[in-house]
This record gives structure tokens, C-alpha cells and sequence, in this order.
């Protein structure tokens, strides 16, 4: 049996891709932090995910913890089109205002990046005037 190490960079971006599709289907329980997990592995993981922005194209969050992800996400995919998904869990009753202001932070951003939007999805998340 190969050891992974001797598989080339094109069929490690080959499992990447497959690893990362099967995760989890965009628009349902967005939790989907495979680029994150591969890309910790080892060196040559990281350089090839970090060198491939097609990795980073579905920015997903379903908690308060996940937003500080978001813009990772939006770095790594340099150019390409988005999927956005962001969930908010949190009864409008009982987020603290910290939370809301990270979670309007994040809506602001996603906004100055809407000419990438290939889809999106923001939900639960109380209308407000998120330029301040």
C-alpha cells in the first residue's frame, strides 16, 4: 500500500476536493471547517490549500464562535465567488450585545464582498443598520 506522502499534488487536491464536498451540502447545518482541519495536517497540506482559493469559496457559520472564521474565509478565497451561509442561533431576546456587534461586523463584510456572492444565506439575523 502508497503512503499518502508519496501521492502527488494533484491527487491530494483530487481527495481535498472530495473530503470537502462530502462534508457537509451547502444551505443545511453549515459547520463545515474541512479546508481548516486539512490545512493544519502538515506543511505540504497547508501550502497546497492555502495556494488554492477554491477551497475557501463556502463561508459558513451556524454560531457566535464560527464568525471570527468568516473572514479567513473571505481572505483565503482571494477573488473567487462565495457561498455564504450564515446562521444565527441566538434568540434575538438573548444575544449579548457583543455577539450582535461581531455578528454585524461580519454582515458588513460579507456586504463589501456582494459582487463575489454567488449564493447566500443569512438567517436569524435581526434587520439593522449595519454600517456603525
Amino acid at each position: 500500500m502508497a503512503k499518502i506522502s508519496s501521492l502527488n499534488n494533484d491527487v491530494l487536491l483530487e481527495i481535498f476536493e472530495a473530503t470537502i464536498k462530502a462534508s457537509v451540502p451547502f444551505l443545511e447545518r453549515a459547520d463545515d471547517k474541512a479546508p481548516l482541519n486539512l490545512s493544519r495536517t502538515c506543511h505540504r497540506w497547508r501550502r497546497l490549500l492555502l495556494s488554492n482559493q477554491r477551497f475557501w469559496t463556502r463561508v459558513e457559520s451556524g454560531n457566535h464562535g464560527e464568525l471570527k472564521l468568516v473572514p479567513l474565509w473571505l481572505q483565503r478565497s482571494r477573488n473567487a465567488l462565495i457561498r455564504v451561509d450564515i446562521e444565527n442561533r441566538t434568540d434575538q431576546e438573548y444575544i449579548t450585545n457583543e455577539a450582535r456587534l461581531r455578528l454585524h461586523a461580519v454582515v458588513r463584510l460579507v456586504l463589501k464582498n456582494a459582487s463575489r456572492l454567488r449564493e447566500a444565506r443569512l438567517e436569524g439575523i435581526l434587520v439593522c443598520d449595519c454600517r456603525s
